[in-house]
């Protein structure tokens, strides 16, 4: 069977996008509230941004963002490792191409069965429903996609898992307090994939919008950009690239060049990303411990999840180039995660 890896990219449709804050509010939050920032020394974490009522497109534009994209690519060969001896998936390998037909297929069930348990459930690309390459994950979520908006928000309110991601994705409802509240739910429970597209969408939005706008930032749509790198940076800890493709998507195009994000960051910007990152992980693990759930850390990433991992990373090298180099040198202290490797070197070469 042949191996079809999906990873979620986005982009961020700015030019009709318009945001205002949300007022501050003194309410106590109930027990079933995750706010990870409440208690950061960062406060300006806590201030998601509002979509504007004036625009009725502003979640559909986070809905379109939201879709899977196959990054599989035409490679040079049809498969470079025809001619090798096939490995078995416990040897040191670095494609799953490289593997036996029966460790291929092992290989594919183990990578279905991380994506659902990191929360990567997105609705298919695919036009029609019952194509065979719809993968499990997505078709779990289907039947959310139409689902009536009273009966999904109930669903919701009961806890199902499957109707929090599928909310995190419906255009059509609009309630981003809420679903930013299940995005840092979900992030909790090591649940990286739906929740730090939508975390990191919301958080860079306004910079963009600025950049494009004006070409410059103030202070606190800077400390926003800090801190949608600051969730890139906790993605990548968790071999979770969704958050990395996220952001470099949604840099603006047609702006000058001397006043690209990644420019306008200095050492002490990052010194910065790094403190919120650290905040981050804090208040997440306090809110697992609060569960008897182990540090986020703890929680074992598997081989599949990591040669994915590299592969992913390798094509967004290949579709993002400079930009992604120049974020890899600028964000060296805080992960080495986009360090190429020789398998990443090697994934690039079949590009």
């Amino acid at each position: 069977m042949k191996k079809y890896i999906f990873i979620v990219v986005t982009a961020i449709i700015f030019s009709s996008v318009v945001f205002v804050y949300l007022k501050s509010s003194n309410e106590v939050l109930s027990n079933t509230d995750i706010e990870l920032h409440q208690t950061s020394p960062y406060e300006e974490l806590d201030k998601t941004p509002e979509y504007s009522k004036t625009n009725i497109d502003d979640d559909r534009d986070i809905e379109r963002t939201m879709q899977p994209v196959d990054k599989n690519r035409s490679t040079k060969r049809d498969n470079p490792f025809s001619k090798l001896k096939r490995k078995g998936f416990e040897e040191d390998w670095c494609s799953t191409l490289e593997l036996s037909p029966e460790d291929h297929e092992y290989s594919m069930q183990l990578d279905s069965d991380w994506r659902i348990a990191a929360g990567s459930y997105n609705f298919s690309y695919q036009p029609d429903r019952n194509s065979r390459f719809i993968s499990a994950n997505e078709a779990l979520v289907e039947p959310y996609r139409d689902m009536v908006k009273s009966l999904l928000l109930k669903r919701v309110e009961q806890g199902e898992e499957l109707a929090e991601f599928a909310l995190l994705q419906r255009s059509d409802i609009h309630l981003p307090k809420k679903k930013r509240k299940i995005a840092e739910k979900l992030l909790v429970q090591g649940k990286t994939g739906n929740a730090l597209q939508y975390i990191v969408i919301t958080e860079i939005s306004r910079p963009m919008v600025a950049l494009r706008e004006r070409g410059e930032l103030n202070s606190e749509e800077k400390n926003m950009l800090l801190s949608a790198i600051a969730y890139v940076n906790f993605g990548l800890e968790r071999y979770d690239i969704v958050g990395l493709d996220t952001m470099l998507l949604s840099f603006p195009k047609d702006i000058d060049n001397n006043k690209a994000p990644l420019l306008l960051l200095t050492k002490e910007d990052m010194d910065a990303v790094s403190e919120k990152l650290s905040a981050i992980k804090k208040l997440v693990d306090e809110k697992r411990a609060d569960r008897n759930l182990q540090p986020i850390s703890s929680i074992e990433v598997p081989k599949i999840a990591k040669h994915n991992f590299e592969f992913s990373l390798s094509l967004s090298y290949s579709d993002f180039g400079d930009a992604l180099s120049r974020f890899a040198v600028l964000n060296a202290n805080n992960t080495s995660r986009l360090e190429k490797n020789e398998c990443i070197k090697m994934q690039m070469s079949f590009l």
